[in-house]
């Protein structure tokens, strides 16, 4: 299996950039690597963190401007949900197991051309969540 690539915020603002081999949610922790099947890898605790994006590229496209809300138009057959975080931030994104019992959920961007494939927002770090 190919490692995922993974950008990773903390709750407070610091950011971490690796490769994993395996991320689970429903696990506490996960290793996270400096590059591809590398050694000595960090452990991760899922409940300080504020989200873990999964990515197509750690360096992602400065110049791409990324639409961070749906069109009006859009009207996808899955929950479109809007999240606000501890630290402030807003994101918009397709909910995937949204469930208050677990350690957080996955939001699909409403870009499809997002460097972001998925964003794991963790439950700790949201303070609100509604449906668009």
């Amino acid at each position: 299996m190919k490692p995922m690539k993974i950008v990773v915020r903390y709750m407070d603002g610091q950011i971490v950039k690796g490769y994993s081999e395996y991320f689970d949610p429903e696990s506490p922790s996960f290793l996270l690597y400096e590059d591809p099947g590398g050694v000595s890898p960090i452990e991760l605790a899922i409940e300080k963190l504020k989200a873990v994006f999964l990515v197509k590229s750690l360096e992602g496209n400065p110049e791409y401007s990324e639409r961070k809300v749906f069109h009006k138009s859009e009207s996808p057959r899955s929950r479109k949900v809007e999240v606000k975080f501890v630290d402030g931030e807003v994101m918009q994104g397709i909910a995937i197991r949204c469930d208050a019992q677990r350690s957080g959920f996955f939001l699909i961007p409403p870009d499809p051309e997002s460097n972001n494939i998925s964003i794991f927002a963790v439950s700790k770090a949201v303070i609100n969540l509604h449906n668009l």
